[in-house]
């Protein structure tokens, strides 16, 4: 099978750069100069709003309601602090260093913590902070992402999107304390800005994703071929007035250094915290949590193992089958999304996916799968077939309300 793997992991990269490679010396379009979408309505964007808090209060009252019915009672506050989400509490009350496990939490971005300690001056309560930030940092990223949109499509198509960033089934993370709701407004800000070619915008939206999650860092790449496009340095353009254009560009490729100074950040955070250990994040990754940086064909071997040699029915499904399904159907979404979208967007999604699903123990695939931010465009694109959209809605919902409720049960939903 580890033959199998490597071969499906070339055939699905090589198709996708493939069809990027060929979409980038032909597209003329791309390079089409848009202005910033029409300022949206109040009407419009209290929709948005509403949505995004109704859809968070739904599914945050049936998690609970679902402990109390199956006899795992949980105070109402304490619903989805979950996994991963006391970590990001502790950061924010404590620090990174706690006296009995030392260090082990400096793997966690410090973006998402900091901004729970901020709101607690406001909320006072530590989770009600963290649902905070993460219940308004999703109505950001809903606006931003129904703006992006409205670039290239109606108003229909990025409802659409934004319907589906809403009920996709790991959405739960959205509103629990996690980084995934920061992550995607950061992640629509920079493309919305970078089509707009608001470069020094996509570039702070891009540092602050970086600061936020480390595949932030790979929004560069999304403004780089942004940047290609809208100074006409593409293979169809580039003969014409190449130094003037590249002298015109560099305030422009400049704005790439916000990002990288963002994600170096983290590196010096690290620095200054341990004693000068600039890369302590990584023996603690792979000390404590198992992580190291492999390939996607070794974690679909790994995924593939554990699925067939876990026992535990419970555990087999929700975590390993969930995962090994998501990392074909992420693997094969590569080419179409080369083909069909901007190449800003494939080259971006073939990063992401690169890094994203190269974790020597990934257990996180389905909720790693959807900081993609050029997913949700390409899922309300495919969904203007109807019947797709019908099928998609009834089953993302379903399983949008159910990995909510087993999240809050502390079943394996990571």
């Amino acid at each position: 099978m580890e033959t199998v793997f490597e071969i499906f992991a070339f055939l699905v990269f090589a198709a996708a750069v493939f069809f990027l490679a060929v979409k980038f010396f032909r597209d003329k379009d791309a390079g089409e100069l848009l202005s910033p979408t029409a300022k949206l309505n109040k009407q419009i964007i209290l929709k948005i709003i509403s949505a995004a808090l109704a859809s968070r209060i739904v599914l945050y009252l049936l998690s609970w309601a679902f402990t109390h019915i199956i006899g795992y009672p949980r105070d109402l506050l304490d619903v989805w602090n979950e996994w991963d989400a006391p970590h990001y509490l502790w950061i924010a009350n404590h620090g990174y260093y706690n006296a009995d496990e030392g260090w082990i939490r400096v793997v966690f971005y410090p973006l998402y913590p900091f901004a729970i300690w901020l709101l607690k001056f406001i909320f006072v309560n530590d989770i009600v902070a963290s649902l905070a930030a993460s219940w308004a940092c999703l109505c950001g990223a809903c606006l931003f992402l129904y703006k992006l949109m409205l670039l290239d499509n109606s108003h229909k198509t990025a409802a659409r999107a934004v319907k589906f960033l809403l009920i996709f089934p790991c959405t739960v993370f959205l509103g629990a304390p996690y980084t995934e709701s920061v992550f995607l407004l950061f992640s629509f800000g920079c493309m919305y800005y970078a089509r707009v070619r608001k470069f020094t915008y996509a570039g702070i939206m891009g540092g602050l994703a970086a600061l936020t999650r480390c595949t932030g860092v790979l929004l560069a790449v999304l403004i780089f071929v942004e940047i290609l496009y809208a100074h006409g340095l593409t293979p169809q353009y580039i003969r014409q007035d190449f130094k003037q254009k590249l002298r015109n560009s560099l305030k422009d490729f400049a704005s790439l250094l916000i990002v990288v100074v963002c994600a170096m950040s983290y590196l010096f955070l690290n620095h200054v915290m341990l004693q000068g250990n600039t890369f302590a994040f990584m023996q603690y990754q792979r000390d404590h949590w198992s992580q190291g940086f492999g390939s996607y064909s070794q974690t679909l071997m790994t995924t593939y193992n554990q699925m067939i040699g876990v026992t535990h029915m419970r555990m087999k499904i929700m975590l390993w089958v969930k995962q090994f399904v998501v990392l074909i159907i992420g693997g094969l979404s590569l080419p179409v999304i080369s083909k069909k979208m901007r190449p800003s967007y494939g080259a971006y999604a073939i990063a992401y996916v690169y890094v994203a699903f190269a974790p020597t123990w990934l257990l996180s695939g389905l909720r790693y799968y959807m900081g993609l931010a050029v997913l949700f465009p390409a899922l309300a694109l495919a969904a203007k077939r109807k019947w797709l959209n019908i099928v998609l809605t009834i089953v993302f919902a379903i399983l949008a309300v159910a990995f909510s409720c087993f999240f809050a049960v502390h079943w394996d939903i990571l």
